[in-house]
């Protein structure tokens, strides 16, 4: 990983917080990694949303390198848990095709899942 660009010191300190507010500081990071488009490889959709891959709910931080500016879509696929070593870097990403059932992320998801409103 390295330092985070972006700061004089090139170093940012990522803190527990109870606030799902991401700082805009940390936002302007994250959406200037991928210029407003989706992280996940292959799409060219804008990204809608600022999403943490180690999950907020578990995590309590906002680390940058944990972000991911997501499409709907793909959004919606991430809290499925449809998408294979999303701990990783989004090039390494892959679909699955059935959610892994027997984690905290997995119990996270299952919860963001049922506060969706049907369309």
């Amino acid at each position: 990983k390295g330092p985070v660009p972006g700061f004089k010191t090139g170093i940012l300190e990522v803190k527990k917080t109870d606030s799902r507010a991401i700082p805009t500081k940390i936002k302007k990071i994250v959406q200037s990694k991928t210029n407003g488009i989706c992280s996940f490889p292959g799409c060219f959709h804008e990204a809608e949303v600022l999403h943490h891959t180690d999950r907020f709910a578990l995590s309590k931080k906002h680390d940058p390198y944990k972000i991911k500016p997501l499409c709907n879509a793909h959004h919606d696929i991430a809290h499925m848990g449809l998408i294979g070593n999303e701990e990783m870097e989004p090039e390494k990403w892959k679909i699955c095709r059935k959610p892994e059932r027997h984690s905290s992320k997995s119990w996270i998801d299952q919860l963001v899942q049922a506060k969706k409103k049907p369309i």
